[in-house]
């Protein structure tokens, strides 16, 4: 039945189609893209493309509709059981004159001819936009002067759609492009992930599941929708439409207005936002040049960030600010240029250069994890060799406060031996303290801070308060409770603290384990 009508049957019925031999047009179209003269973005595309040009089949460019661009076949009356002859010409006159050139029809009439009723396939008409857009008469005529508008346009530079069409549309327009103007009609081809729905199905008018975007501008706003557009993935992923991230993208957009309740009198760049800002120039004009348009947007967040906790932005710091989200914001940044009184037209302002020197942390910060769960972050100088942040880190990890953060970690019986001694020497090494191995019945566990840890009662193998002076008495503990779980046939709870109360927080004490290791 219909697609369009569940009570309409739809029968098989066989007739003559117009066919277009495609061999000749592969043969023009496949070289421009294998030589790199055309560029498509992912370059994975190029093997697709490649593939299907290699094994081109005619195309059927009939279709049995009512609307579309109606073939311009014009057919003579024949006897009946005889092969129907026929003319192709633009007008019902030029019909006329090449019939009458035909023997045995000198006299024929243009009511005695029937133009074909099928139209053409979309395609067919798609294939002409880079020329009948701006010259409705050279797609017809290759051998025309194009006119001013298609001569200043054509070849163009980029042009942006979804693989899914790339050989329905993009292929066709490379070929008529080589057929008609000599040349392919565009320089790039970025090929973007496609939006779907919460099913991961794509958006269609029969499935019903698109959005209307009217009403999403209308809703948010077209400078939302757009930003959210462009951060809503990478530029060839497809991903699910979320009108939770549009709300984001919205509320984002509101803190940037809100930026000139906290706007000064101050030129130049703060001492406390000079280089996240120019880190953020260099981040946003990189990731523009290689598509990564969502990276982008997340850094100007990441810098709003800084600009809201220092609490004031100068002028210099806002109109750079502006300028690097205006190709995702148009609207909203073009306007705050105007109220804030900055010369000229925003979109024609040049763009903000970074100092590379200004871009380097003097540093960073590192994010301190026990079992797994974000404790603390510490900051070590940028040019810190490795080692000694691997101590540093473990010095801050060993100094939890004994009657606070603790760090525990649960060992099975396999490997014991090898766990012990990776562990003992990452611990003691460095550190001015001993370590305490608490047994899973401490007194200490019964407070109630300790609560989660009491539901492990019976499970563990119980290990006896020891307190070790050195790294050898560490291990022979360590051994000590291997032994015991052998025995029990249970793995071990070990709770390591030390006595440092005023140490930092951390490391990640998991990744001092072999991973057989860890229950």
């Amino acid at each position: 039945y219909s697609e369009r009508n569940a009570d309409t049957a739809v029968e098989p019925r066989l007739c003559m189609q117009w066919f277009l031999r495609m061999q000749h047009f592969a043969d023009i179209a496949l070289p421009p893209v294998m030589n790199d003269e055309l560029k498509f973005y992912p370059t994975k595309y190029k093997t697709t493309y490649n593939n299907w040009l290699e094994n081109i089949q005619d195309w059927c460019i009939s279709r049995q509709l009512w609307w579309g661009h109606r073939i311009p076949a014009f057919f003579l009356p024949t006897a009946e059981g005889a092969e129907e002859k026929f003319v192709v010409a633009e007008t019902i006159e030029e019909a006329v004159a090449l019939a009458q050139q035909m023997e045995g029809y000198e006299n024929i009439t243009a009511s005695e001819l029937r133009q074909d009723e099928d139209v053409l396939d979309t395609w067919f008409s798609s294939w002409l936009w880079p020329i009948s857009v701006f010259d409705t008469y050279k797609a017809g005529h290759p051998e025309a002067e194009p006119n001013k508008d298609l001569a200043y346009y054509y070849p163009t530079n980029d042009l942006v759609t979804g693989p899914d069409i790339l050989f329905f549309w993009v292929a066709r327009m490379i070929m008529a492009g080589n057929e008609f103007m000599n040349d392919v009609p565009f320089r790039n081809v970025y090929l973007t992930g496609i939006v779907r729905d919460k099913l991961g199905r794509k958006m269609s008018k029969t499935l019903g599941n698109s959005p209307d975007p009217l009403d999403l501008i209308e809703k948010y706003g077209a400078d939302a929708v757009r930003t959210f557009e462009m951060f809503i993935g990478a530029f060839d992923q497809s991903t699910p439409w979320s009108e939770k991230g549009l709300k984001g993208c919205y509320k984002f957009l509101e803190r940037v207005w809100n930026l000139q309740d906290m706007l000064t009198e101050d030129e130049g760049y703060s001492k406390e936002l000079e280089s996240a800002i120019h880190k953020t120039i260099k981040k946003v004009t990189d990731d523009i040049e290689g598509l990564k348009m969502n990276t982008a947007i997340a850094a100007l967040m990441s810098l709003m960030n800084s600009i809201v906790a220092t609490g004031k932005i100068t002028r210099d710091e806002f109109k750079t600010f502006i300028i690097l989200l205006n190709p995702f914001a148009p609207h909203i940044t073009e306007e705050l240029w105007t109220l804030k009184g900055f010369e000229g037209m925003l979109n024609e302002t040049v763009w903000p250069e970074f100092d590379e020197a200004k871009c380097v942390d003097a540093a960073v910060e590192i994010v301190v994890q026990i079992n797994g769960k974000i404790k603390d972050k510490i900051l070590v100088p940028a040019d810190m060799a490795k080692e000694d942040v691997e101590k540093t880190a473990m010095e801050a990890a060993l100094g939890m406060s004994y009657a606070g953060k603790r760090a525990l970690v649960c060992m099975k019986h396999v490997g014991m031996n090898v766990a012990a001694d990776a562990f003992v020497n990452s611990a003691i090494t460095g550190v001015n303290g001993g370590l305490v191995v608490l047994a899973a019945d401490d007194p200490s566990m019964h407070s109630s801070q300790n609560e989660q840890d009491s539901r492990f009662y019976g499970k563990f193998a119980m290990i006896p308060i020891l307190e070790p002076s050195t790294q050898q008495e560490a291990y022979d503990m360590m051994k000590y409770a291997y032994t015991l779980s052998e025995e029990k046939k249970l793995p071990v709870l070990l709770r390591v603290v030390t006595r440092l109360a005023h140490s930092r927080a951390g490391v990640v004490v998991n990744n001092l384990l072999p991973q057989n290791a860890l229950n």
